[in-house]
């Protein structure tokens, strides 16, 4: 059976289940700054409150017929006191000092021992306590999907002249028949979505890069599609449907509350990192050795991010506004409550006509997440795509939001 290698796909899955109970929450008993009138509940304290640093071991594995070896490893850490987080990628074939095994290629930590001993060799191997671990499967991913009804997505031409996404793979039961363009996915489709491998020649579509890109842009437009609170029972639903498929010793509090960190990350507050090494062959196998002195520089780095120094993957959203309403004042004002939000708005202006009734936002490339944060920001507004636009070059408006009247005010 073929790897999967579409970790951050299962986190998104299994991270539903949080998100659905902090959206049942915000959105009852802890809506408001107060406490609804004869509640003796009280609004939640800020995620960890307390805490000063958490490290979670996150496992992503194919456990459908038997015990294999984790696709994935990384480790997530959260400083609270400073709302930042770190994600530490640690690739599958990396040789490590596996207790009672000796060296060998660190995935197999999880043949021999689950998730037990691969959260023990992630510990030696970093030289770090670690406070919990989460481990999601397959099948965790496609029942979320489905529950929350599937997803819409632009499905890119990769292999050219209409053909889109096509690959077979008997042994692993995976068929892949996609078209190009804008179309509804079910949890299945998804998943070949994110899992497409037609060669590893750059270009192709079937490099780890390639499918990382894919795997990031779905699960953006998922968060910007589906995890909303105007969908509370599908994702208390979805969150019961998961459950079963997620394997962690956090308890739903924690999970709660690792959520809700995620969730409210401001921009330039998550780093991502992956072990630092060379490739070699060592009695013929190929391992991935770690650099030991640029790891120890990489640690440095990361302490100091975490503790409030430098900026972390993301820069914030650049946005031009344009006044479509007729009604004065309505881009500037827009633009100010925008700018409150963490966004940078590199130009405000009037839109080529007036009258516009609804107001639009349009996004280019994958930005499709950050366009539905502003549309939950401002109350309202329809998010399209720019379908005739790449990605947007440096410094120039990555959205652009036309107030119409339903918003001037």
């Amino acid at each position: 059976m073929s790897a999967l290698r579409n970790f951050l796909i299962y986190l998104l899955a299994g991270a539903v289940v949080a998100i659905g109970g902090v959206a049942l929450h915000d959105h009852s008993v802890f809506a408001g700054t107060g406490n609804p009138e004869g509640s003796v509940l009280q609004p939640m304290p800020p995620p960890f409150a307390g805490v000063e640093r958490l490290r979670i071991v996150l496992v992503g594995a194919d456990d459908r017929e038997e015990r294999g070896r984790s696709d994935t490893l990384m480790l997530l850490e959260i400083a609270p006191p400073t709302q930042r987080a770190l994600m530490l990628s640690i690739p599958r074939d990396l040789r490590a000092e596996i207790p009672g095994h000796g060296e060998q290629k660190i995935n197999h930590a999880y043949h021999f021992g689950g998730v037990t001993l691969t959260r023990r060799t992630v510990e030696e191997l970093l030289g770090v306590p670690t406070d919990g671990y989460v481990k999601i499967n397959i099948d965790g991913f496609v029942k979320a999907v489905d529950t929350l009804g599937g997803v819409n997505l632009d499905v890119e031409d990769v292999e050219g002249q209409g053909r889109g996404m096509n690959y077979d793979c008997p042994q692993d039961g995976l068929v892949i028949h996609l078209k190009p363009g804008y179309q509804h996915l079910t949890g299945y489709k998804a998943m070949g979505y994110v899992r497409y491998r037609l060669s590893n020649i750059p270009g192709k579509g079937g490099t780890d890069f390639d499918r990382a890109k894919r795997q990031q842009k779905l699960i953006k437009a998922m968060i910007a599609q589906k995890l909303r609170v105007t969908k509370l029972g599908a994702l208390y639903q979805a969150g019961r449907e998961v459950y079963s498929c997620v394997q962690t010793n956090l308890s739903w509090r924690e999970l709660l509350d690792l959520a809700r960190f995620m969730r409210d990350l401001q921009p330039g507050a998550l780093k991502s990192l992956t072990l630092p090494g060379d490739d070699r062959r060592i009695g013929g196998v190929y391992y991935y050795v770690l650099d030991e002195s640029e790891y120890e520089q990489m640690r440095a780095e990361a302490e100091s991010f975490l503790g409030g120094a430098g900026e972390g993957d993301a820069e914030p959203t650049r946005v031009e506004v344009l006044n479509g309403s007729g009604v004065t004042g309505a881009a500037a004002r827009t633009a100010d409550r925008l700018r409150a939000k963490g966004f940078v708005v590199v130009r405000v202006g009037n839109a080529p006509s007036a009258g516009h009734d609804e107001t639009t936002i349009l996004y280019r490339g994958d930005m499709q997440a950050e366009a539905q944060r502003m549309a939950e920001a401002l109350g309202g507004g329809e998010v399209r795509e720019d379908t005739g636009a790449g990605e947007a070059p440096p410094g120039t408006a990555q959205v652009q939001v036309t107030v119409g009247k339903d918003l001037a005010h």
